[in-house]
């Protein structure tokens, strides 16, 4: 019987795997909870309630059938024996002196009553009034009446029908916020909400004139965690420029407040050299407005989770070291004990007096795979065992000093490290006295069983806090005097609210009350930070940076680099709407749909170009230039070359007019021109970047890969671990069937880029006849991602050719169920041949068995 069958040296092309979750369920509350407690007992349960699932949802606004308008307490349900309960306020509540009315809810599970008699009695005052609605706001003059009689003392809410009557104490503190509020208002789920950025909106909210305001809306990027200066005359963003996710905006705090280009830093520009991107990740600005601190070099699972409409984001980082960045000197600095590659760091803090740095930290895992990923967010099968608790990952609350930036020994703090939890988002009081933190049983942020812990700032037993409800419980802010918490919950249903409870001098918290004032309708009021700016004297955040002209081609040229062709095309889009007189919307979206291979929607975009730049008056280097690709991509080569030609006459520097030459004569396969000009372009700029291009273009032509060997040794001699020349150098010598030069250059890669070093490798093992060395390094490459199916189908090659075939047959039905669970994926391999191939190593090792 032959061996050999055709398939087996068949080439393979590298496969990119890409699974969407699409169908989004919904998490409903069916368990009945009690939420009137008896004397001495919780004010909130602590068992999670059961959730059925729903699978409607409304494509339109992306939210389910059962959360088609705010209902904020149907999740909540009265006991049959209780029959009636007031679900707000809470018992023993504390309201500011400073506070607006706020409403008082009560549920019944009794027939529909067609009246309710309620009361408010304090010191003798009392108020009676009946109601149809199971829901009463005092107007303003009852409730400043009820402040002034009660003189700090409890006042007792009732509420009664003919046969039950419910009653509830709150109470009012001489003690005033004298604070807005900043905070973001989301769409829910996440992936509605990441695909609808634009529906984002930024408020500022203050709870004694029952205002609030949008501050900033309909921003194209995404932009996250804020915080503020002591004084409340800086502030601070998470942005996404040019879809570069380590971007920070610092801007002053003013009437009318502005983010421009000016205003933007990237924390991807601390060791920009090694190449490593950055997420920036819960930066946090100090308290003199100084400083900035920021988790760099970080890799996160940052995955929806669709199937949860409450929980719909998993998020938290598995890699990553603080930095810090000096604003007025505008230099980076690793924030010394807070930097280890042994730990993942993240989660600043920075104490009122700047004497010390609070930080979660991580043992990281050294996962070769996890190394081998180049994004900073990790893809879905990474995230799958923490989604489903297969894993744990938990952070420990550490403290450093600043020591005016020198940094110091990392201590971990007693109580919040080592306990078997993840203790994260420390926050200090104003007045250094407390600090409040989160706890859950796993990972960082918007966690179902988050619950807030106060201790001393100096040390001691944390506390878990009295205001805690039975919902996630997180993103907490202190007021200026430290007298105020403000924190984000689901306690009333999926949307989370903000809720705010009283710090006493002793560090003994109240119940919470709802900041019902600042509800946002449809939308997940989050991330809340206190400013201490009065709420008249800021009035607007304006987003200019996304305006200028320079916007789109600032992400184009991020999103080309990371070959995100799809990102820049929805940007070219956003450039068109927001700004349709301006060409350079339709120039970048022919740009990437040339690139795309979408040849006819690439030139009627160009087309659009070209009439709207002739139409100018006065055209310089730059729009001849434009012009001259916008013609390349419509086929008018002539044209093209023209105004080429015409932007390096008025600018001869100009490096992208002589690209586009490059580019069309070696179109035109005019190879000795396309060598002139790339001359010229190397000595414009001799990055690597273009060596690389020169020698790409080279290797093209077929003939000239000594040439493209020529340009990548140039590039070795100054960066000789460079992986990217390594593997083109590979790829030269391969096709020079050079197999001595192939095997110790891929021995070189191995150290640079492990990976595709071995796999390199082992295919030249594979074609030399070396199968067990092919069969060692396939291996190898594997144990940074093991389900390439590249290597997996050439690993079988070799092991068939060394008459093992159950190894072999084990890789190729590998490959085979991978692609019956993803249908999509494309392999050069059809089913069929992969199952002649299955029989026929069946057929073998039956035949070993009998020899």
């Amino acid at each position: 019987m032959k061996k050999n069958i055709r398939f087996w040296g068949i080439g393979i092309l590298a496969i990119v795997f890409l699974i969407v979750l699409a169908v989004v369920f919904v998490l409903n509350r069916d368990k009945t909870v009690s939420i009137t407690p008896n004397p001495g007992e919780s004010l909130f349960v602590e068992s999670f309630p059961d959730r059925s699932f729903h699978e409607e949802v409304d494509a339109s606004t992306g939210a389910t059938l059962l959360w088609n308008e705010q209902k904020y307490f149907q999740n909540i349900k009265v006991s049959e024996e209780e029959k009636l309960a007031i679900i707000y306020p809470f018992q023993n509540a504390v309201f500011p002196a400073d506070f607006s009315p706020a409403s008082f809810i009560w549920k019944s599970e009794e027939p529909q009553e067609l009246k309710w008699h309620i009361s408010f009695s304090v010191s003798g005052f009392e108020y009676r009034a009946t109601t149809t609605e199971t829901r009463f706001m005092p107007d303003v003059d009852l409730w400043e009446k009820l402040k002034k009689e009660s003189k700090n003392k409890a006042v007792t809410f009732s509420v009664s029908s003919k046969k039950l009557e419910r009653k509830v104490v709150f109470s009012f503190s001489k003690d005033s916020v004298d604070a807005p509020i900043f905070y973001r208002a989301t769409p829910l789920p996440f992936s509605y909400a990441n695909k609808y950025r634009d529906r984002l909106k930024w408020y500022l909210g203050d709870v004694s004139k029952n205002k609030k305001r949008v501050m900033l809306e309909n921003m194209p990027v995404c932009a996250n965690c804020h915080s503020f200066s002591t004084d409340g005359k800086t502030f601070a963003m998470d942005v996404d420029y040019g879809n570069d996710k380590g971007n920070y905006a610092v801007s002053n705090v003013e009437r009318e407040s502005k983010i421009g280009l000016e205003n933007i830093v990237s924390w991807t520009d601390f060791k920009r050299e090694d190449g490593v991107s950055t997420f920036g990740l819960l930066a946090k600005i100090s308290p003199d407005g100084k400083y900035a601190i920021s988790t760099v070099k970080d890799k996160s699972i940052f995955v929806p989770v669709d199937k949860s409409f409450w929980y719909s984001q998993l998020f938290f980082p598995v890699k990553g070291m603080l930095v810090y960045y000096d604003i007025e000197n505008q230099k980076f600095t690793e924030m010394k004990g807070a930097s280890s590659s042994e730990f993942v760091q993240s989660s600043p803090e920075w104490a009122p007096g700047m004497s010390e740095i609070l930080f979660s930290r991580s043992s990281y895992n050294q996962d070769t795979s996890l190394e081998a990923q180049t994004n900073v967010v990790l893809d879905m099968r990474f995230a799958d065992d923490y989604i489903n608790r297969r894993k744990d990952f938990k952070f420990d609350l550490c403290r450093v000093p600043w020591n005016e930036g020198k940094g110091g020994e990392p201590v971990p703090i007693k109580d919040a490290s080592q306990n078997n939890k993840s203790n994260y988002f420390a926050r200090y009081s104003p007045d250094g006295k407390w600090i409040v933190f989160c706890q859950a049983k796993n990972f960082m942020l918007l966690q179902p069983d988050s619950k807030l812990y106060m201790m001393p700032a100096e040390g001691g037993k944390p506390r878990l806090m009295n205001c805690n409800t039975n919902e996630m419980n997180s993103w907490h802010s202190f007021s200026p005097n430290s007298k105020w918490m403000v924190f984000s919950t689901k306690y009333f249903g999926p949307y989370t609210q903000l809720f705010l409870t009283h710090i006493d001098e002793n560090g003994n918290d109240t119940p919470p009350i709802w900041l019902e004032q600042l509800t946002v309708d449809m939308k997940a009021s989050n991330i809340p930070e206190f400013v201490n700016v009065n709420y008249d004297d800021w009035l607007s955040i304006k987003d200019e940076f996304t305006k200028t002209e320079y916007y789109a081609s600032t992400v184009a040229e991020h999103d080309y680099k990371t070959k995100d062709i799809n990102a820049i095309i929805e940007e070219a889009e956003i450039q068109i709407n927001s700004n349709p007189d301006d060409y350079r919307g339709y120039y970048l979206k022919a740009v990437m749909l040339s690139e795309q291979g979408n040849v006819e929607q690439a030139k009627i975009n160009a087309q659009h170009c070209i009439e709207m730049i002739e139409k100018m008056q006065d055209k310089g280097f730059k729009e001849y230039g434009d012009l001259g690709l916008a013609y390349f991509i419509a086929e008018n080569t002539g044209k093209a070359i023209e105004m080429s030609r015409k932007s390096v006459e008025i600018n001869p520097n100009h490096l992208f007019a002589w690209m586009t030459l490059g580019d069309i004569y070696y179109k035109q396969r005019d190879y000795e021109n396309t060598n002139k000009v790339y001359s010229k372009i190397i000595e414009l700029d001799s990055s690597v970047e273009y060596r690389l291009k020169r020698a790409q273009l080279k290797m093209a032509a077929k003939s000239l890969y000594r040439e493209a060997i020529n340009d990548l040794e140039v590039i070795l001699k100054t960066e000789d671990c460079h992986a990217m020349a390594l593997q083109l150098l590979v790829q030269c010598y391969s096709a020079l069937n050079d197999t001595k030069k192939v095997e110790e250059i891929s021995t070189k890669l191995v150290g640079c880029n492990p990976y595709t070093g071995y796999f390199s490798r082992a295919k030249n093992y594979l074609q030399e006849g070396k199968y067990q060395q092919a069969v060692n390094d396939f291996t190898e490459g594997l144990k940074y991602n093991k389900d390439d199916l590249r290597a997996l189908f050439l690993r079988a090659q070799a092991f068939y050719k060394l008459a093992k075939y159950q190894e072999a047959l084990s890789d190729i039905q590998k490959v085979k169920q991978m692609l019956t669970s993803n249908p999509s994926g494309q392999f050069p391999v059809p089913p069929d041949q992969l199952d002649e191939m299955i029989t026929q190593c069946k057929k073998l090792i039956e035949a070993q068995k009998h020899n």
